[in-house]
């Protein structure tokens, strides 16, 4: 799956979570301007906002490669770490994330 195919299916998830659910798009570019990603993300629809990674949030996430997708649960702790998860594996993310 390419990261714009994963996006679309999280366009159409997510609505039915954003209301128990944060989800956070970060920029894996720290050159891309906020408002390049505000276009973005009003041209495709998205429901949730995306941002530049400050300082050096990435390296503090062990993120080195382009499409890595963590989830953090309330308590901090990351419950997943993906390169591309598939449409049935985001919904399950997100039905633990709002059972937890």
């Amino acid at each position: 799956m390419e990261c714009r195919a994963e996006l679309r299916s999280l366009k159409e998830i997510y609505p039915k979570y954003q209301d128990r659910v944060t989800l956070l798009a970060i920029a894996y570019d720290p050159t891309e301007e906020e408002s390049f990603l505000e276009s973005f993300r009003q041209q495709q629809g998205y429901p949730f906002r995306f941002y530049r990674p400050q300082g050096d949030m990435l390296a503090r996430f062990g993120v080195r490669i382009r499409d890595t997708k963590l989830v953090v649960g309330r308590d901090g702790v990351i419950i997943l770490r993906e390169g591309y998860a598939s449409r049935p594996a985001w919904v399950r993310v997100f039905e633990q994330l709002v059972g937890s």
